[in-house]
């Protein structure tokens, strides 16, 4: 008896289980983007200081031409990863459209410190 009362326990515990991650489905965005965005805020909260994460979601947020939170993804992307030169690349593109020309230079003069022999950085540069 003992032991059936512990099995019915434990079907009981895993059936709970998966019922609460149909629960997290549901409260996903139905957008993709936006889908990716919280999935990549919930990655963050779990690790706040991986670049990586803040360096995706700012390009999501750029896609979404959600300038002010790119921006600050941006940042915190080079804060954390401050010699990753794709990084500064990226930055510097986004600058620049964004009709920041002087920190865009900035930015691809940075990537170019990091990667001195990288000819595509160049060719932005001079564009």
């Amino acid at each position: 008896m003992y032991t059936k009362s512990l099995l019915l326990i434990g079907v009981l515990i895993a059936l709970l289980a998966c019922n609460n991650k149909k629960t997290e489905d549901k409260e996903l965005p139905k957008n993709p983007i936006d889908r990716q965005i919280k999935l990549l805020s919930d990655s963050i909260f779990e690790s706040p200081k991986n670049a990586r994460l803040y360096f995706e979601r700012a390009n999501l947020y750029w896609k979404k031409d959600e300038m002010e939170m790119a921006l600050n993804d941006f940042y915190k992307t080079v804060t954390f990863d401050s010699t990753n030169s794709d990084y500064y690349s990226v930055v510097a593109d986004f600058m620049v459209q964004n009709g920041n020309l002087d920190r865009g230079i900035l930015s691809m003069d940075k990537a170019i410190q990091f990667r001195p022999k990288e000819p595509k950085f160049y060719v932005k540069l001079g564009k």
